[in-house]
């Protein structure tokens, strides 16, 4: 299945996240354990960053996860079908599956946030 997010609007709001912490490419790549060219790659939308870099960004630049997937308000429709999303929930270790419910719960905020001002 091919992925509903946008991700050359995650990569700009990875940037403008990153310029707003007056933060290289290079200080953030060092922060997090990757090649500054992974995060221009990212930022371009070239390269799809993992949801462990997203958390490390999100870390690294004080801002949430959410702030990252604004803008992709059906990002995951498709994915959590119950008999695609159970046998990947189920293969998680305890704290990946305690991040994804933080990221659900964030992903919720956004989308409630977005229905208010409908």
């Amino acid at each position: 299945m091919r992925s509903k997010i946008d991700f050359t609007k995650v990569g700009q709001h990875i940037k403008t996240a990153r310029t707003e912490a007056n933060k290289t490419q290079k200080e953030v790549a060092l922060a997090c354990g990757c090649d500054p060219k992974h995060i221009s790659a990212v930022e371009t939308g070239k390269t799809n960053p993992s949801i462990d870099l997203l958390t490390m960004l999100s870390e690294e630049l004080n801002v949430s996860v959410d702030y990252f997937l604004k803008d992709a308000p059906n990002a995951y429709i498709g994915y959590w079908e119950a008999e695609e999303f159970k046998p990947l929930y189920e293969a998680m270790t305890p704290a990946t599956r305690s991040e994804l419910i933080s990221i659900m719960k964030s992903l919720l905020v956004v989308q409630n946030a977005a229905a208010a001002t409908e």
